[in-house]
């Protein structure tokens, strides 16, 4: 697990008041994470590494998703 991935679950464990480890593949909905705490997570997101997250790419499904996104808004970003 890369410092990426650790932050991201930190913020997700964070906003969503999660007090487990959690997999990356569980669905959010299954975390119990409805699309309002996912807004919240990709605003957290966005304000920590300085990005947009497009509306169009609000529909992920668990944290690996979201990770990968971030992770390719970084790489294209420089």
């Amino acid at each position: 697990m890369d410092n990426l991935e650790k932050e991201i679950i930190k913020i997700i464990t964070q906003v969503a008041k999660l007090s487990e480890r959690i997999d990356i593949k569980k669905e959010f909905s299954d975390l119990d994470i409805d699309s309002f705490s996912l807004i919240e997570i990709i605003f957290a997101i966005e304000n920590k590494y300085n990005i947009t997250i497009a509306e169009d790419n609000f529909n992920v499904k668990n944290s690996e998703e979201l990770i990968k996104l971030v992770r390719d808004i970084l790489n294209s970003n420089g």
